[in-house]
C-alpha cells in the first residue's frame, strides 16, 4: 500500500520549501517513492508517496501537511496550512472536530427529543 502526503504552500519560497523538505528527509532517512508538485491558484500543492505509513505521518506532522485516500479517521495529521504549521511542535494535540449546523452531531432547531 501507498501513503500518499499532500503539502499545500499558500505564499512563501518553491524551491526553498523543496529544499527544506529534501534536507528533512534526508536528515529523518526516509526515501520517498514520488515527489510531486502541482500549481493552482495562489499556491503550490505537493504530493509525496511514502511505502510506510509512520513515515507519511511523520512527514505530515513536520509540514503541516495531510495523509490523502484515507477516512479521516485514520489520518493523524491536521489539515494545516505550511509553513506555519513548522512552528508547532510536533506532539501539539490535535484540535476535536467541531460540529457544524445541520450534521448529525448538531441539534438544529428542527430536531427535538421526545422522551417515552
Amino acid at each position: 500500500m501507498m501513503y500518499t502526503v499532500e503539502v499545500r504552500l499558500i505564499g512563501g519560497e518553491f524551491i526553498a520549501s523543496m529544499a527544506q523538505m529534501r534536507t528533512w528527509l534526508d536528515h529523518q532517512r526516509f526515501e520517498p517513492d514520488a515527489f510531486r508538485h502541482s500549481s493552482g491558484g495562489a499556491g503550490v500543492t505537493f504530493r509525496v508517496d511514502f511505502k510506510l505509513e509512520t513515515e507519511a505521518e511523520a512527514f505530515a506532522r513536520a509540514f503541516g501537511g495531510r495523509l490523502i485516500g484515507l477516512p479521516p479517521a485514520l489520518s493523524a495529521a491536521p489539515n494545516l496550512l505550511w509553513p506555519s504549521a513548522v512552528a508547532a511542535p510536533f506532539d501539539a494535540p490535535i484540535a476535536a472536530p467541531v460540529a457544524m449546523a445541520g450534521s448529525a452531531a448538531a441539534p438544529t432547531a428542527s430536531r427535538k427529543r421526545h422522551r417515552a
